[in-house]
């Protein structure tokens, strides 16, 4: 199974017809409006986020159907993990699969660069192997009234 690419955007639309997805702002920074402190010690979350990640994943080889695990990791800018979201990929009965990943709401530690890193583990194998790292830049602003 292959990830054939992963995006964070605001929204995906996938046209049930045909499979095919649209993909809405996609971005690598976000802006929160927040009374939030530059550093936090302990992860506070902050949303709500208009944040997917989107993922297009692939069989190895396209005659022969096979199923596995992918998962999305958050990074923090100190290097902590903050959260992981797992999903089955079934590539049993079709050859390609986009996997959607609503983000409601983000771990927050502290400002700067962030990143989801996206994994995949085939079935039958206990490893977790790294497909992409998708970065996004936190930035907060002091709330207007």
């Amino acid at each position: 199974m292959e990830n054939i690419w992963s995006v964070i955007c605001s929204k995906a639309i996938v046209d049930q017809r045909t499979n095919i997805v649209s993909l809405i702002e996609v971005t690598d920074a976000i802006n929160i409006e927040s009374d939030l402190p530059p550093v936090s010690e302990n992860p506070v979350n902050i949303g709500p986020v208009s944040l997917q990640i989107v993922s297009f994943w692939y069989r190895s080889d396209v005659e022969k159907p096979e199923t596995g695990k992918g998962r999305s990791v958050l990074v923090g800018p100190d290097g902590q993990e903050l959260g992981k979201h797992e999903v089955e990929i079934d590539l049993e009965s079709m050859v390609s699969r986009n996997v959607i990943t609503i983000l409601p709401a983000l771990p927050y530690i502290g400002l700067g660069y962030y990143h989801f890193r996206v994994e995949k583990m085939d079935k039958g194998e206990d490893k977790w192997i790294k497909t992409a790292r998708l970065p996004l830049l936190l930035r907060v602003s002091p709330k207007t009234d």
